[in-house]
């Protein structure tokens, strides 16, 4: 059988991704403490830092 799949609501990933984007940690630190993947936050701010610039 084949791994199960963790998936985290919006509020989580928003909040790991501010970490890395506004408080300047590495993108490993936040994904060490909640034991999540470092790729999934890296991901995740990249995708909130496309968000803010097609709304200019």
């Amino acid at each position: 059988m084949g791994k199960i799949r963790k998936t985290y609501d919006i509020t989580f990933k928003k909040k790991a991704a501010d970490l890395y984007l506004k408080d300047g940690m590495g993108y490993k630190t936040v994904a060490k403490e909640p034991g999540i993947g470092h790729s999934l936050v890296r991901l995740e701010a990249e995708n909130e830092l496309l968000k803010k610039l097609l709304m200019i």
